[in-house]
């Protein structure tokens, strides 16, 4: 064989080598300890390629909006209706870009949603700072499901929960007149992030409507909710000289 034909057969195995390695590698399943918070959107969806991804260009938060208090007392000025009271909640999109991803992959993963943030009116990168982990449905009533996987959440972070009782009810079923479902959430706090376990119980008696866990970096936080404050005020001083204006029509 000559040394062209050598050359070029290595090549092919290397190639296709390289191939074999990068299909079975799957999406990031950004687990606790491995989300790269504070990096820009290129980089992170660079970790989940082979994956379904789109982007939600209303930042829709509503099935997070529909356990009780957990975005009152976790995003204070950060989130926004789509309507009047009890309607649909959503992150402001104007600071805010959220991109879904779906992998058929994934064993117990159902999607993933990546939020990204910058301060309003700049030129600065988004930057990832919070994950929305929707699991698959589970077996089992949920306040045991909401143990064991607390039990595991627990383990990997070496702290304690804050757990708290509470409601789940979106706008469709108030608008329905559905009574709300009970739920429970847990709140893990550690090195500058914050985790949230949401769960409730399924359609089917003794099952487990797919569980939910928040990993929130807490700076990133801070930045999504200052980018809002300016948001805020920049409409409010928009929305004042347009009265101005209208006034001086007296």
């Amino acid at each position: 064989m000559n040394r062209y034909l050598t050359t070029v057969l290595t090549l092919a195995v290397m190639t296709l080598a390289a191939g074999r390695s990068l299909a079975s590698e799957t999406p990031s399943k950004f687990n606790f300890g491995t989300i790269p918070f504070g990096k820009p959107i290129e980089e992170v969806l660079g970790t989940v390629e082979g994956a379904s991804v789109s982007e939600d260009d209303h930042a829709d938060f509503s099935d997070v909006g529909a356990y009780e208090g957990v975005t009152s007392r976790h995003f204070p000025d950060g989130i926004y209706t789509t309507g009047g009271i009890g309607c649909d909640k959503r992150l402001n999109s104007n600071v805010v870009k959220k991109y879904d991803v779906c992998y058929s992959g994934w064993d117990n993963i159902a999607s993933i949603s990546l939020y990204f943030c910058r301060r309003y009116n700049t030129d600065d990168p988004y930057t990832l700072f919070m994950v929305e982990k929707t699991l698959k449905e589970l077996d089992g009533p949920f306040r045991s499901s909401f143990k064991s996987l607390a039990k595991t959440i627990t383990g990997q972070m070496n702290v304690d929960p804050d757990t708290r009782e509470t409601s789940y009810q979106t706008f469709q079923m108030l608008a329905l007149g559905t009574s709300p479902d009970p739920a429970i959430y847990g709140v893990w706090r550690s090195e500058g992030q914050k985790v949230i376990l949401l769960v409730r119980p399924g359609y089917i008696p003794e099952t487990t409507d797919p569980p939910t866990i928040l990993y929130i970096s807490v700076s990133g936080c801070r930045t999504y909710l200052a980018a809002c404050k300016d948001y805020d005020d920049s409409k409010q001083q928009e929305q004042e000289g347009k009265a101005g204006k209208a006034g001086g029509d007296f």
